[in-house]
């Protein structure tokens, strides 16, 4: 077919274009494609994967809705339009759209992974942990999926588990600092303090500005009674962020075990004030 044969021309300059970042290019010759060819569904398909690198993402969805209505069979097409439900958090649309993906491509590691992280945003830890294993089943050296189960075992407080995951994400990824993090949120429930400290020196050592990593240090000082440690961590914290209100209480507490009780009212005094303009507004 005449007609066919330059739809695909337009579709192949439109990948190319598209490859090189120029998405504007690629979605003026996709139109042309589906101008020549109005049920070429890889054309649709193609143009909404541009407007999603644009950020429009309702041309996105409308191009893959019509992409599906044309060629429901396309696994790709599912999981590109969950991706941009899941942008803007629709998620139970999200997993609508990669289960069938997996439905129509069992193995489409992605779609296993992405579904795995929007049911830990709705904090289904059980389904997480699952998708996230069917992942490392399929990828074995998948660090991001290591990582993400760990979380999500960190989040069910079955810590050992959480370790041995964030354990593999680090052996794959020997610089991973969001693994690290995790670890040291593992063995500070734990009670291991040492190993808590050590990993969270990793954390800080390569992000000086990271709030919570200092916190999470803190608490393993004070537990561990080494108070002038745990206040110079939350005093870090406030002043990076003099709204950090859990700085000020922690701090507080650690003041309190020294017998400096007026920094510690101080402290306590100074979070409920940021509390009462937080509630006003």
């Amino acid at each position: 077919m005449k007609n066919s044969n330059e739809a695909l021309k337009y579709v192949a300059t439109a990948f190319a274009n598209y490859s090189k970042g120029n998405y504007d290019e690629a979605i003026s010759e996709c139109t042309k494609a589906i101008q020549v060819d109005p049920e070429f569904s890889d054309a649709y398909s193609l143009r909404g994967i541009c407007y999603y690198k644009k950020g429009e993402y309702n041309r996105a969805i409308s191009d893959y809705n019509k992409a599906i209505e044309l060629n429901s069979a396309d696994s790709l097409t599912y999981y590109n339009r969950g991706v941009v439900y899941e942008k803007i958090t629709e998620y139970d649309k999200a997993i609508s759209d990669y289960s069938k993906a997996i439905e129509l491509d069992p193995e489409n590691i992605e779609a296993y992974y992405n579904r795995g992280v929007i049911y830990l945003y709705k904090m289904q830890y059980d389904k997480a942990i699952d998708d996230f294993t069917r992942a490392i089943g399929l990828k074995p050296d998948y660090a991001k999926a290591y990582l993400n189960r760990g979380y999500a075992y960190n989040q069910k407080e079955e810590y050992d588990k959480a370790i041995d995951d964030l354990n593999k994400a680090i052996e794959i990824v020997p610089n991973y600092i969001e693994a690290y993090h995790n670890r040291a949120n593992a063995y500070l429930y734990k009670r291991e303090y040492d190993k808590a400290i050590a990993d969270y020196n990793k954390v800080i050592e390569n992000e000086p500005w990271n709030e919570e990593a200092y916190y999470g240090r803190g608490i393993a000082y004070e537990n561990k009674k080494e108070y002038d440690m745990a206040i110079a961590d939350f005093s870090k914290i406030i002043e990076m962020n003099p709204m950090f209100i859990k700085a000020y209480e922690r701090r507080g507490e650690v003041y309190a075990k020294k017998g400096q009780h007026d920094k510690a009212n101080a402290d306590f005094n100074k979070a409920k004030e940021i509390k009462e303009k937080l509630i006003m507004g």
